[in-house]
């Protein structure tokens, strides 16, 4: 008989029973793997009953979490408030494993604590004609101010020698140079005012950095992650993804493991309060001693069509021309699954464009009249290896790179190249409703390796023997072909 300890809060409670009945429940879907049981009416007496009914009432009767110990295994289960019975001698409840459950619960809501301030390189819509016309009336406004400026000091300097050399001559010839001094110097006011709104225009056009945030996919899992309790131990792929963007602090726990599922198309599952994913296909370790001889292929899960698609963003006109999506195709297979992300591809700045060539001009334009016009300047433009976009106001770029400042063209199509890789469809023999041998060194050991060609297992905790459906890899393949579209 094997003994299954409950601890709480660190402590170890003997006084309950029904502990020989637990039974585990290994299930799998698309997405993710799963480690699940229900131990119903279990009676806790004295230490144990006083000990769990305390914390519910400290708890506020919301679901409490235990642990189930079982030699060198243990599984984090709750205590579901609903279903307590109380009693004045005993306490009648029942616990539940469901340990992705409990993961989502903890990290729920939690956001990434590491954003990086980054800068991209903004390159609004304008026509370099509309760009050089705007450029020529600033030049041409320039120099009528400059010559004004001049003609002004000139003729400023010639009335004030005349007065001070005590020459005379008609008084309103004097006061009518005056009046046109002023007249002249406000007509140059007004020439720099519109020098300055053509500028203003102009520096509107010109190429120039944009500073918004990026976070690291791996790194945004860890800090969720961590800050339930719990670690992580995934593909190490998953620190060259990047999502870039003004809100991308914003993005919560469960979103972020949802794209990193999508992203390298393998489960998710917890084990010992560590967030692993497990790869799609692998065959059954314990096969061996399984001695099933019936078989069926996976065909009812072999789609013939996987398309994984970006969005489209329509305020970026640079990422119209970039492929958005990668599909993988088996011919002669049915069906057709979508998996859409929400982020954006990106568009690389490569080299330096005719409009941050002049950008350069305008700011020789500037230097000319520092004395006229003081608080504009003209924006540096971005230098090559940035993420380029056409508004200040994009959605969300996802990219594939070991940096996200540091950029070339194949970053661009790096990450549907990298997920068309991943998306490799195997066909399996599938054996159902086996009985094998089974012991905890056992599911110890398939529970490290992410339980690899296991459909499904059930596993009485007491008993020497689980039942199984699991997968072996078939020796026959098809054909992929792949399309980045």
């Amino acid at each position: 008989m094997r003994y299954i300890e409950l601890i709480y809060a660190g402590r170890t409670l003997t006084e309950w029973s029904r502990w020989e009945v637990a039974e585990l429940n290994v299930v799998r879907d698309a997405e993710r793997l799963n480690v699940e049981a229900t131990i119903d009416n279990i009676v806790l007496l004295d230490e144990a009953k006083q000990t769990i009914e305390q914390a519910l009432r400290a708890n506020a009767y919301k679901p409490l979490p235990v642990r189930l110990r079982l030699g060198g295994l243990s599984w984090d289960a709750l205590i579901d408030s609903a279903s307590v019975r109380f009693a004045p001698d005993r306490l009648i409840v029942s616990i539940t494993i469901d340990e992705l459950a409990t993961f989502e619960r903890a990290v729920q809501g939690r956001r990434p604590a590491r954003v990086a301030d980054v800068e991209v390189a903004l390159e609004r819509e304008a026509d370099i004609a509309v760009v050089a016309s705007l450029l020529v009336s600033a030049m041409l406004l320039l120099y009528t101010i400059i010559k004004e400026v001049r003609d002004i000091s000139t003729d400023a300097a010639n009335l004030a020698a005349h007065a001070a050399g005590g020459a005379t001559g008609p008084l309103a010839a004097s006061v009518f140079a005056a009046v046109m001094l002023v007249i002249r110097a406000a007509f140059v006011v007004a020439l720099a005012a519109a020098f300055i709104s053509i500028l203003d225009e102009l520096i509107k056009l010109l190429p120039t950095r944009k500073k918004t945030k990026a976070i690291n996919l791996y790194e945004a899992l860890e800090d969720v992650a961590q800050a339930a309790g719990y670690s992580v131990a995934l593909p190490t792929e998953l620190r060259k993804v990047w999502l870039v963007g003004d809100y991308v602090d914003a993005y919560e726990a469960t979103e972020l493991i949802r794209i990193a599922s999508t992203i390298m198309n393998r489960r998710v599952f917890i084990y010992n309060r560590t967030l692993r994913m497990t790869a799609t296909y692998a065959n059954f370790p314990l096969a061996n001693i399984a001695h099933a001889e019936i078989y069926r292929m996976n065909i009812d899960d072999f789609t013939g069509r996987t398309i994984v698609s970006l969005t489209r963003d329509f305020s970026d006109r640079f990422t119209n021309a970039l492929p958005h999506a990668a599909e993988i195709a088996y011919e002669g297979f049915m069906g057709l699954d979508r998996k859409p992300l929400g982020e954006s591809p990106a568009r690389v700045k490569t080299a330096q464009t005719e409009l941050d060539r002049l950008a350069s001009v305008v700011g020789d334009v500037l230097n000319q009249a520092r004395r006229f016009v003081r608080r504009i300047r003209v924006p540096d433009p971005a230098p090559p290896g940035l993420i380029l976009v056409g508004s200040e106001y994009f959605n969300t770029k996802i990219v594939f790179a070991d940096s996200v400042t540091n950029l070339n063209a194949q970053n661009e199509t790096a990450l549907l190249q990298f997920i068309a890789n991943n998306y490799e469809r195997r066909l399996m023999r599938v054996y159902e409703n086996v009985r094998i041998p089974f012991t905890a060194t056992d599911y110890a050991t398939l529970a490290a390796q992410g339980f690899p060609g296991v459909r499904r297992l059930r596993w009485a905790i007491n008993s020497d023997y689980a039942e199984v459906d699991y997968e072996v890899l078939e020796t026959i393949q098809p054909q992929k072909t792949t399309f980045i579209v």
